[in-house]
This record gives C-alpha cells, sequence and structure tokens, in this order.
C-alpha cells in the first residue's frame, strides 16, 4: 500500500488551500484516481464569538463521533483502519458503536447512488437493509486527529476501490443507518475509468477558536 502513502500526501498537500482535491498517479503500473474531500462541522461564520469553542473540545468531539459513530458491533472486532491514517490513533473496537451500521458511504453516479458500509461489517445482516453493494467498503481513516494547517481536529473516512469498473461520482454523502449526515456536492465530477484504482477519503473537521 505503498502507494497510498504517496497519493495521501499529495492529497494532504492539496488540501491545505482547498477542499476538494483530485489526484492522479501510477500505483505499482497501475493508473490511481484519488478524491480528497474536507469540510468541516460548525463553520467560524455560525459561531457565537462570545461562546467559542476550544481546542480540547474539538478534539473530544472529533474522538467521540469517530468511537461511537459506527456499527455493527461485532464481537471481538475492531474498526478497519485506512492503511494510511493521518494520525495515530487507537484501535477501536465495535462495543463503542451506537448504530446499526456506520459508517455508510454514499457514492452519488449519477442515475444512482452505491451505498457503502463499513469494511468491518459490510455483510453483517445489521448493514444489508441500509447498503447496496459489498464489494467496496468503508475505512477509518482518522479520529480526533489535528488538522493539519488550520485550528481542527477531524474524523476522515475512506473507500479503496481495486475493481475494474468506470464511474463517475457528482456527490458523496455520509450516513449511519438510513439517516444522511452530509452531502458534498462535487465541483467538478470524479472520474474513475477501468484500468485505474479508485481511492476517496472524506475529512470532517471540527475547528476551534485558537486565540479564546
Amino acid at each position: 500500500m505503498q502507494f497510498l502513502e504517496k497519493v495521501t500526501e499529495k492529497l494532504l498537500e492539496a488540501l491545505r488551500d482547498s477542499h476538494e482535491v483530485v489526484v492522479v498517479d501510477m500505483a505499482d503500473g497501475r493508473p490511481i484516481a484519488a478524491l480528497g474531500l474536507r469540510t468541516q462541522l460548525l463553520p467560524a461564520s455560525v459561531v457565537n464569538p462570545a461562546d467559542p469553542f476550544y481546542n480540547s473540545w474539538a478534539q473530544a468531539v472529533a474522538t467521540l463521533v469517530g468511537k461511537h459513530l459506527c456499527g455493527p458491533y461485532i464481537s471481538g472486532t475492531k474498526l478497519y483502519k485506512d492503511p494510511i491514517p493521518l494520525c495515530s490513533f487507537p484501535d477501536i473496537d465495535t462495543s463503542s458503536c451506537e448504530y446499526s451500521c456506520a459508517p455508510i458511504m454514499v457514492l452519488g453516479l449519477g442515475s444512482s447512488e452505491a451505498y457503502l458500509g463499513p469494511c468491518h461489517g459490510k455483510e453483517s445482516p445489521q448493514c444489508s437493509q441500509y447498503v447496496n453493494e459489498t464489494e467496496r467498503c468503508v475505512m477509518v481513516k482518522s479520529v480526533g486527529c489535528p488538522t493539519s494547517g488550520t485550528q481542527a481536529y477531524n474524523v476522515a473516512y475512506s473507500m479503496l476501490d481495486l475493481s475494474n469498473r468506470s464511474y463517475t461520482v457528482n456527490y458523496v454523502e455520509l450516513y449511519y443507518n438510513d439517516k444522511r449526515l452530509l452531502k458534498v456536492d462535487l465541483g467538478t465530477p470524479f472520474q474513475k475509468s477501468s484500468d485505474q484504482i479508485g481511492y476517496i477519503y472524506l475529512q470532517i473537521d471540527f475547528p476551534f477558536d485558537a486565540f479564546g
């Protein structure tokens, strides 16, 4: 998975100046198309400056989201980590999970949607009513990680597609069970051709007041 390290570095560098980045590179003689997305909860424009959040709050919330926004619970099973996480974080046992199926990444493919369940439980009966395929699945890329270049902590989720399918993604959503948490409409549709490896990661920042 060395190619993921290389691609993640390029995505992270580009995401410092943008919230939507596509990187096309080579991986073991095969092209890879990677999409990096960054969004945030509680943008500065809606936070009351008289009641600022501090870094301990942002770190705690980002960590709690990562530990509890998951499911199904499977005894002795931990969440699947992305091979190249955004920072070092402890393994997460599914005993802390609070939902039947989460996180679910939804890819808007024009006339259809792909609902991808968490890798640890993609074939679980608890997920079957919410996901419509099990080949691709969702890994955890960060939990309570500091966001480089800004005052925030984050959680992030990723999807790796090694298949020979081709498709165009117009938006990416995040769900738990049948509840939509967020939707990111792409400024430019993301295209994966049949000869490419596909990789998508979605990062959610929890900003805080660095000067309070």
